[in-house]
């Protein structure tokens, strides 16, 4: 299993609802009710239960309006995107 280190608590609270809740999709190595540093988890291949049906969605990204802001500049500057004349805050793609 691969996890993409995107926000520490975010993950560490994604991490501790599969490997320390009801349903222990993950297992955790030592086992312990918080997510430290240097803890290990593998996947429980054992886990079997009539009543829990388990869906993982994966982890969405949160870009801040900086971040947005900085992409569409470097799109402007790779001329994939302009700024419309008549109207600054709209942009066109530039085909």
């Amino acid at each position: 299993m691969i996890f993409v280190l995107t926000e520490d608590g975010e993950l560490r609270r994604t991490l501790q609802s599969l490997a320390c809740g009801k349903a222990r999709v993950i297992s955790k190595t030592p086992k312990s009710k918080d997510v430290e540093d240097g803890d290990k988890f593998t996947c429980n291949d054992d886990f079997k239960h009539k009543l829990f049906r388990i869906k993982i969605n994966q982890i969405q990204m949160k870009e801040t309006p900086a971040d947005l802001k900085k992409r569409i500049e470097s799109l402007i500057d790779r001329d994939y995107m302009e700024r419309d004349k008549e109207n600054p805050n709209q942009y066109n793609y530039v085909a």
